[in-house]
């Protein structure tokens, strides 16, 4: 699946916005649009799967999450490569 890239004027506007409601320190270097975002029984995102499988570790026991199939999508982004 390819990444679905954003115009680059919508990232510029976001990471103003961020910068100025947060701080430079907030602004993420990559900004991506995604297919889909990982999901518990209980309706709650899932953020530790998604950065272990970016740091390119094995994660586990995904039987508590809506959409486990979601998660090949972050496999393979090459944007995170560096990551």
């Amino acid at each position: 699946m390819d990444v679905n890239h954003l115009e680059k004027s919508l990232v510029d506007r976001i990471k103003t916005a961020i910068r100025q409601q947060l701080s430079a320190r907030h602004v993420p270097e990559v900004i991506l649009q995604i297919p889909e975002i990982p999901y518990t029984i209980n309706m709650k995102k899932v953020e530790v799967p998604v950065r272990r499988i970016i740091e390119g570790k094995q994660i586990h026991a995904t039987g508590s999450l809506v959409n486990p199939d979601c998660l090949d999508y972050y496999r393979n982004i090459p944007e995170l490569n560096k990551w």
